[in-house]
């Protein structure tokens, strides 16, 4: 099920999840489940996770994806506390829902990547002797 803002948005899940053989549902078609089957992934707006209700009528959780913008953070609050499984930034890129759906299929119980993790305990690369330098162009 997709419920996200933004018509391009909407249209690029749609395309990328059918050419991986899902059937996509918007909101104001999911009460016609497809092929009575419940939704197994949920793409929401960030905006929209808090009021959301999914109604699941089996025992299996869909995997919820919150769709931000880039650079939010309140994503990460969503996954801390479980209300999501991962998010995927805007614009939506093809490639990031190819690892998300392999993530998926595999049966990965971690879907968010690593750069969702705070900065205070995530593990960074130590680089030795590495001298590097950074030039801003100056815009007039």
């Amino acid at each position: 099920m997709i419920d996200v803002a933004g018509e391009a948005t909407a249209s690029a899940l749609s395309s990328y999840l059918c050419a991986f053989g899902y059937s996509v549902v918007f909101p104001q078609t999911a009460a016609q489940r497809v092929d009575g089957a419940e939704p197994t992934i949920v793409f929401l707006d960030i905006d929209r996770i808090a009021g959301s209700t999914i109604e699941i009528h089996s025992d299996v959780r869909p995997v919820v994806v919150a769709v931000t913008s880039i650079g939010e953070e309140q994503a990460d609050a969503f996954i801390a506390n479980g209300s999501v499984d991962t998010a995927i930034s805007r614009p939506i890129l093809r490639t990031e829902i190819e690892v998300l759906l392999r993530r998926i299929v595999a049966g990965n119980s971690r879907l968010h990547s690593d750069s969702r993790i705070p900065r205070k305990t995530r593990m960074f690369p130590k680089f030795q002797n590495l001298r590097v330098l950074v030039c801003r162009r100056q815009r007039r």
